[in-house]
């Protein structure tokens, strides 16, 4: 029974829809970030762009493994 729960918990959906979302929003937190920056003069980490740059290259990265993945299942 546990390794039921498990497993159901550790399954999900990742659309590539999503990850299109995703991007999209990491990339408004780039220029966010980025007009923050300018305006502020602000060193906060919290506020630096290339941590949203490197999060958004991530998920583009996913989207091509699933779409590489997706093509070699189906």
């Amino acid at each position: 029974m546990q390794e039921s729960i498990c497993a159901d918990a550790a399954s999900f959906d990742l659309h590539p829809n999503n990850l299109t979302a995703c991007v999209a929003e990491a990339n408004e937190c780039i220029k966010l970030c980025s007009a923050k920056r300018s305006t502020e003069n602000s060193a906060d980490k919290q506020f630096d762009p290339e941590n949203y740059a490197i999060l958004k290259g991530e998920l583009k990265f996913f989207q091509i493994l699933i779409a590489v993945l997706g093509s070699m299942w189906f």
